[in-house]
């Protein structure tokens, strides 16, 4: 019977205010009447049953039903006192009908189960295995807490366009841009605006995840911890993937300026040419070129001289 109903049935059956005394009195009595009820049943069994072993544990696992944190000491002591074998043998039962699973979630919870009819005396020598269980089980959820976000943030990352992220900016400053965005849980709402991680405010403006302030909703250890190690590898493979459609530009950049050097160009053109073209050809690119303008050959080894004396420092 919960608390709220005896409240009730014991103002009516008084016509008084309720107090805390009163209630505990009355649960007292109870508890008190339901464990000589159970005490009484013994005899029952004991006639049921040839063995007096298997008659007491018989009739101490059917009373754990109408046992209750109130009496289960007071039918305890006499479970103790009228076991066949006595009172080590009834501590040695009771040990022996403790569950084992292979599933610590499902073992922690059976054995919770059992202490809530179990007496004072077990409940204390079973803390240390509760303990353990306790904290094998919140490892446990950690590791699949940790699973389910992984997999939900690797989600959220393959929706942006990670190739737009700025190459020439580290690893590990979009990293930490990352770990703010997940700070504020703005990861599903971020896009990446001029190279970087950003998010739009409540004013619809473009904010920068580094510019990102107030009070975070996640617990920053953990983001710390896991983003990291969940988000290098993809961002990683993201910026390098970035740096090679670079390199790919600039190679074709630098072949098509040394072809229109080799073609012939008008001088004064010639300086965007060697811009483009990569201090690796930069010798091809001077000794194919063409004369155009109506120059003379000493004019074009001394423009040449002065365009690797200009551009070949700066490649």
């Amino acid at each position: 019977m919960n608390q709220d109903k005896l409240n009730k049935l014991f103002n009516l059956a008084t016509g008084n205010r309720v107090t805390d005394r009163s209630v505990k009195a009355v649960t007292n009595t109870a508890a008190k009447s339901a464990a000589k009820k159970i005490k009484s049943k013994l005899g029952g069994y004991r006639g049921a049953y040839v063995s007096p072993a298997e008659a007491w544990a018989r009739w101490y696992e059917d009373s754990k039903k109408e046992m209750t944190s109130d009496n289960v000491d007071d039918v305890w002591k006499f479970a103790e006192e009228n076991h066949p074998s006595g009172p080590d043998a009834a501590r040695d039962y009771l040990r022996s009908q403790v569950p084992t699973e292979r599933d610590p979630f499902l073992e922690e919870s059976n054995l919770r189960e059992t202490l809530t009819k179990s007496p004072s005396w077990f409940v204390q020598e079973q803390m240390p295995r509760m303990n353990k269980l306790g904290a094998t089980v919140s490892n446990q959820n950690l590791v699949k807490a940790r699973k389910i976000y992984g997999e939900t943030l690797k989600s959220a990352l393959m929706k942006l366009p990670l190739e737009e992220l700025d190459p020439d900016v580290p690893l590990e400053v979009h990293l930490k841009d990352l770990e703010k965005l997940e700070l504020f849980g703005s990861v599903d709402a971020a896009s990446i605006v001029n190279g970087r991680f950003a998010i739009a405010d409540s004013d619809g403006n473009i904010k920068p995840a580094f510019m990102l302030d107030g009070d975070a909703v996640e617990d920053s250890s953990f983001v710390s911890s896991v983003v990291p190690q969940i988000a290098e590898p993809i961002l990683s493979s993201a910026l390098s993937t970035a740096r090679d459609e670079i390199s790919l530009n600039n190679k074709a950049a630098s072949g098509v300026a040394i072809d229109m050097l080799k073609k012939g160009m008008p001088v004064d053109q010639w300086g965007d040419a060697f811009s483009l073209a990569g201090s690796n050809d930069m010798e091809t690119a001077l000794s194919g070129l063409a004369v155009k303008d109506g120059l003379g050959f000493e004019d074009v080894i001394r423009l040449a001289a002065e365009g690797k004396a200009m551009y070949g420092e700066q490649l």
